[in-house]
């Protein structure tokens, strides 16, 4: 290969301009290369002092970077009450029983030893004879008198059942209304079948409670003779047919009114 050296003396250039003799320039000819000389290392200066490095400041702990967030005392819960879903039901065993000790106390003060109605009795019980006096009230209140302590105990025992059975079931207002219709419908069947008889007590609602059941368990298919309720059912109206000085109307007509009752208001939807 054909190498050429080029070097440019002290005096200077062709167009009047000086060249540094430090610089050499060497340039080699060859196929297709160049190589350029490298220029000489410069010293570098030591007397030349550099801050140290800036390292930013650490960050402060996460826990200090947020707001405080402020604490309250836990609210105060008002003592609330809590929905009695036996409502109706309590409120009806605490009329029979205290209007029961009413007129018990009224035979206890006079009339005990004499084997007559006291007078409290005599004027809650129906009869057509006190209707025809204008004495409406008497097809209400006759629901709420009893001639005996058996005669309410059983009574009370059997709504108690039922109003839990029940009450839940249709809420306070539909229970007190079957409950209304079946005792309304218990004084027109005593009305019908022993007018002129002194008919108290509250079997005719019982009684019709108890149908209002076992109709509402017929609709939903099931039989109500393999249930305790349908047992008891048959068994009271054994009874009703069986022993003397019951009234037979005041049953039937409260368990007719009950059942209807049932038909609407326990209807699968």
């Amino acid at each position: 290969p054909v190498v050429a050296w080029m070097q440019a003396g002290p005096s200077g250039n062709s167009d009047g301009t000086h060249t540094p003799a430090s610089r050499t320039v060497s340039a080699q000819l060859s196929t297709g290369i160049s190589r350029i000389a490298s220029s000489p290392r410069r010293h570098r200066r030591t007397d030349v002092s550099f801050p140290p490095p800036q390292v930013p400041p650490p960050l402060p702990p996460r826990a200090t970077t947020r707001r405080p967030v402020p604490r309250f005392p836990p609210p105060r819960r008002s003592p609330r009450r809590r929905n009695n879903a036996f409502v109706v039901t309590n409120a009806l065993i605490a009329t029979n029983l205290g209007i029961y000790v009413w007129t018990l106390l009224d035979e206890l003060s006079g009339s005990v030893f004499t084997g007559q109605l006291s007078g409290i009795t005599e004027r809650l019980v129906i009869s057509r004879t006190f209707l025809d006096d204008g004495e409406w009230y008497r097809l209400v209140s006759s629901g709420f008198v009893h001639f005996g302590i058996l005669h309410v105990a059983l009574n009370m025992y059997l709504l108690y059942q039922l109003g839990r059975l029940l009450e839940p079931v249709l809420g306070a207002a539909v229970f007190g209304l079957v409950y209304g219709v079946s005792l309304l419908g218990g004084s027109a069947g005593a009305l019908l079948l022993s007018p002129y008889a002194l008919t108290g007590g509250a079997s005719g609602a019982v009684f019709g409670l108890m149908a209002a059941a076992v109709v509402g368990m017929r609709e939903r298919g099931v039989n109500p003779l393999q249930t305790g309720l349908g047992m008891t059912f048959l068994i009271n109206i054994v009874f009703t047919l069986a022993l003397p000085g019951i009234s037979v109307g005041g049953h039937f007509g409260g368990a007719i009114a009950g059942a209807a009752c049932g038909a609407v208001v326990l209807a699968p939807a």
